[in-house]
């Protein structure tokens, strides 16, 4: 009987990570496995794999360098450390943001780590832990914030270069035109992609280098000014062989191959610069004073481990997390699914969608083949487009589809040389059809002055405006889905920052119209740009829908 009991407790003690393992895996795979699926939807961000796979080498030699035996970690800092977890886990699941629950792992793992091994173990997997980091994309869209920098810098700098370079050209945003040629400086050429996983690299060599933080900064930096030289260089010299010799290198094969060359050229570029940092006495630390030869098994980690009952109370909150965490994906993936309203599927640019040739005194001019088109920060973008004129005033008319998320067409504008003057926020009324949209006031650089209209909807059938200004949500014909309070308001902001299951997986359809004119347009004319909007768009919603909408 004692032996058996001895077996039993050798046993448990074997096994004792499986039950959090097990319950880590219960709370984080619904969402987790979203946050990896909206990472690789985002090019910029597909560099995560290779950043996963520097993590786990990190983590080997850290673990086979650890000093051994382990000791467990104290209980009072392992609930410090647990806390954030739980309540960012918790954040993740009420608002069902992938976002959030990568940050919430991140939390999680440096709880278990201490758990297991205390400080020693800690300091071991902290490398791996901080290239974890690159994985976590910047919140509140400052990832788009800083490659609409980066392309705004790039193209102004590349035009003082053709101008040294006597190129006729003119600028107008992200564009650049001469004779022939009307060039759009995608992000990919402004050298976001390169930006972010380049910072990455910088990151997993200066760990496993074992440099200081001041030779990771210094060595970003220098990074970060080559990409911006090298793009700079790339865009002005692309432009002057084009000029000069007709030969496309903006082409889709000829961009990717320089974009490989440049991205081979930037690490060749840190392995240079780090190897003269290091000649300027940037020394690798010592990491650890007592080194074993083989990385710690999980017998090791669990060789002293006891759930106590603090750590049975946290396992039961985590277990209770997970179950709520399936509970909502269950009914975000009945949202999903079950209300769909729009085929996505058919939307490849072969569903046949018209437009009378006259609505509301307005003439139809002429209508454009849909065809693939690259938008800021989206790729495989189809548009509709109809042109309409009134009084002198011509007005375009384009239904844009399918966009992974929410995409604000004010980015694109900017990037073509529009200046925002104001945008106002229009709710859903009985004077806009109870759907609302955007109306945007804007100048372009050649003097030309603009209105625009736009709003969006989702493969649910619901008006996404309103969500991203904090207000109510409609549906497809214009009624508002439920009476707002100040709670769901504030729920509603956050969940507008840090995404959400209306944006995640949800692909949405934008309809816009863009009236210009050199003299700008008085208030009777903008009524009657807003009714060719609102007529036009009921009648392109309901070709959109299937089953179309029935009236309520």
């Amino acid at each position: 009987m004692g032996t058996e009991s001895h077996r039993i407790r050798a046993w448990r003690q074997k096994h004792l990570l499986l039950l959090p393992i097990g319950l880590a895996a219960l709370c984080f795979v619904p969402l987790l496995s979203e946050f990896f699926v909206n990472l690789w939807s985002q090019e910029s961000e597909q560099f995560f794999p290779l950043a996963l796979l520097g993590s786990g080498l990190l983590a080997w030699r850290g673990l086979s360098e650890v000093p051994v035996p382990l000791r467990s970690g104290t209980l009072p800092i392992t609930l410090v450390l647990v806390a954030p977890f739980l309540l960012s886990t918790l954040a993740a699941t009420l608002l069902w943001s992938p976002w959030i629950e990568g940050v919430a792992i991140l939390f999680g793992i440096l709880a278990l780590v201490w758990w297991l091994g205390g400080a020693p173990l800690l300091k071991a997997v902290l490398p791996a832990w901080l290239m974890l980091l690159t994985v976590i994309p910047p919140p509140l869209a400052l990832g788009e914030t800083f490659a609409l920098f980066l392309q705004h810098n790039a193209v102004v700098g590349s035009s003082s270069l053709l101008s040294l370079l006597k190129i006729p050209h003119f600028r107008s945003g992200n564009i650049l035109e001469i004779p022939g040629a009307r060039l759009f400086v995608e992000q990919a050429c402004s050298g976001i992609n390169s930006v972010l996983f380049m910072a990455a690299a910088c990151v997993f060599y200066t760990l496993w280098k074992r440099r200081s933080l001041l030779f990771f900064i210094i060595l970003t930096v220098l990074t970060m000014i080559w990409i911006f030289v090298s793009n700079l260089f790339r865009i002005t010299f692309s432009t002057w062989i084009l000029y000069n010799f007709s030969i496309n290198l903006f082409s889709p094969w000829r961009h990717e191959a320089i974009g490989l060359f440049v991205t081979a050229s930037t690490f060749l570029f840190i392995l240079i610069a780090s190897m003269l940092l290091e000649q300027l006495a940037f020394h690798p630390y010592r990491f650890s004073e007592h080194l074993i030869t083989h990385p710690v098994s999980i017998q090791m980690l669990s060789a002293s481990r006891k759930l106590r009952g603090g750590y049975v109370f946290l396992a039961l909150l985590i277990l209770i997390l997970g179950i709520t965490q399936l509970e909502v994906g269950l009914r975000v993936h009945h949202l999903q699914t079950s209300e769909n309203r729009i085929d996505i599927r058919a939307l490849d640019g072969s569903k046949h969608i018209s437009l009378p040739a006259n609505i509301e005194g307005w003439t139809l001019e002429s209508k454009i083949t849909p065809a693939p088109v690259r938008t800021a920060f989206e790729t495989g973008i189809y548009s509709h487009i109809w042109i309409y004129k009134k009084d002198g005033v011509i007005a375009s008319i384009s239904l844009d589809y399918p966009f992974n998320e929410y995409h604000d067409v004010r980015i694109c504008y900017v990037g073509n040389g529009w200046d925002i003057l104001d945008s106002k926020l229009s709710w859903g009324n009985s004077s806009n059809g109870n759907i609302p949209d955007m109306e945007v006031n804007m100048v372009h650089d050649s003097g030309l002055k603009g209105f625009l209209l736009f709003s969006t909807v989702n493969q649910a059938g619901r008006w996404v405006e309103d969500i991203v200004s904090g207000t109510s949500l409609s549906d497809s014909t214009g009624i508002p889905l439920e009476k707002e309070g100040v709670v769901s308001e504030l729920v509603k902001r956050l969940r507008r920052n840090f995404g959400y299951y209306y944006y995640s997986h949800t692909s949405t359809c934008r309809i816009q119209l863009l009236a210009s004119s050199s003299i700008g347009m008085d208030g009777q004319n903008k009524e009657s740009v807003n009714a060719l909007f609102r007529a036009s768009r009921h009648m392109l919603v309901i070709q959109l829908m299937d089953p179309k909408p029935s009236p309520k």
